[in-house]
């Protein structure tokens, strides 16, 4: 992908209690965390996005990819501004 876009995903992600023995209204109040994660839109499919915490324009490479699938109950995507000095 030319140029990525810079962008922030907010999701609803998973968690685990590994809190020993609980009791199911132990359970009411636990929420799943809401996640941010910031980086170059790389890649987009129909199922999930991908995003590169890391971007070489030169070489167009990237590092640290995140796949994040659409079905995980995304909140929001935004585009932030860059300038030119960064990309």
């Amino acid at each position: 992908m030319e140029n990525p876009k810079m962008v922030i995903i907010e999701w609803n992600d998973v968690t685990s209690m590994d809190l020993g023995l609980i009791e199911s209204r132990d359970l009411e109040e636990i929420k799943p965390p809401v996640a941010r994660l910031i980086g170059f839109l790389v890649r987009e499919t129909t199922k999930a996005y991908y995003l590169a915490k890391e971007y070489w324009p030169e070489t167009k490479q990237f590092k640290y990819v995140h796949v994040i699938p659409k079905k995980t109950a995304i909140i929001s995507i935004s585009n932030l501004k860059v300038s030119n000095n960064v990309m």
